[in-house]
């Protein structure tokens, strides 16, 4: 029974992902830049990765600006929110 309220109330603070959000999430180890992420997922399309990875993690909270005052620089990352680090870890421990 504990479990099961625990379960729901997990699926309340962390989002459903899409299947391109969860791989990005996969991905991310620390701080990367979009090339880096690009690369580690061997994707090519960097204007389908952007509008279906980076933004739309980017607006379900589960990824940040390490920059968020200059979101065009050069030197922009991106690291896991609090709740992109419970997601993933729940989905590893699924796996496990």
């Amino acid at each position: 029974m504990l479990l099961r309220i625990e379960e729901a109330l997990q699926r309340i603070v962390t989002p459903e992902v899409t299947p391109e959000v969860a791989q990005l999430l996969l991905i991310l180890e620390g701080e990367m830049g979009s090339a880096e992420m690009m690369r580690a997922m061997a994707l090519k399309d960097e204007k389908h990765f952007l509008q279906h990875y980076r933004q739309a993690a980017l607006a379900a909270g589960l990824i940040e600006m390490t920059r968020p005052a200059a979101p065009r620089s050069s030197k922009q990352r991106y690291r896991l929110t609090a709740n992109g680090q419970a997601w993933k870890e729940r989905h590893q421990r699924r796996e496990a």
